[in-house]
């Protein structure tokens, strides 16, 4: 019976998932930022403590992505 079910998961289940992505049903959010990134940036004013919130994660977010590149061998 496990092994069935494994073989479900394996078998069925991958092209179900595959095929349900090939439809375009859950689109990308992040892809009109990507294709023009002007699109995306905020131009209001800031509430009080977001300005100091957005600084801080956008570092955190800076210093992920370092630490992930200089894992990354080219």
């Amino acid at each position: 019976m496990r092994i069935r079910s494994l073989a479900f998961a394996v078998l069925g289940g991958l092209p179900l998932m595959l095929s349900a992505c090939s439809w375009g049903g859950a689109a990308d959010p992040a892809a009109p930022c990507r294709a023009d990134p002007t699109r995306c940036l905020f131009e209001g004013a800031y509430e009080p403590g977001e300005r100091g919130y957005a600084e801080a994660e956008a570092q955190r977010l800076n210093r992920a992505e370092a630490e992930r590149l200089r894992r990354i061998e080219f």
